[in-house]
């Protein structure tokens, strides 16, 4: 999957995450970017 909104906070919900059962994610971001996307609790949901 592509991660939606560049892994913001709201983005990719656990109900989401559960139903579809993936095995990669995909996170396009950018070195150092301003918005600090990836937000670290997408990334546990993520894992």
């Amino acid at each position: 999957m592509l991660a939606p909104h560049h892994g913001s906070r709201s983005s990719s919900s656990p109900v989401l995450l559960n139903t579809l059962k993936l095995r990669w994610v995909l996170v396009q971001s950018g070195y150092r970017n301003r918005f600090g996307h990836p937000a670290p609790e997408v990334l546990a949901r993520y894992r």
